[in-house]
């Protein structure tokens, strides 16, 4: 659907909100606020393909390592302290 719906869509994701390409690149990684900080990392993206993914507040985040389908080791993590450029 073209032109897209701006309002509707920050309407649907809500903020904050991760602005982030849909490849793995984390450089290009924003958390947004308002509509106004969406379009401003935007429109720095240049020709790559982003998505925009509500944000997740949370008090605990745990990541959880398998090795061999049967050791589990399950560790404290704080995504905020490797991945978040732009807060």
């Amino acid at each position: 659907m073209f032109p897209l719906n701006w309002e509707e869509l920050f309407e649907y994701v809500g903020f904050p909100a991760f602005l982030k390409p849909y490849s793995v690149r984390v450089e290009a990684l924003y958390k947004v606020h308002s509509p106004e900080e969406f379009f401003h990392h935007y429109n720095q993206t240049g020709d790559l393909c982003m998505t925009l993914q509500h944000g997740v507040e949370f008090d605990e985040y745990f990541r959880c390592y398998v090795v061999g389908q049967e050791k589990v080791h399950i560790m404290k993590y704080d995504p905020g302290l490797h991945f978040m450029s732009g807060m």
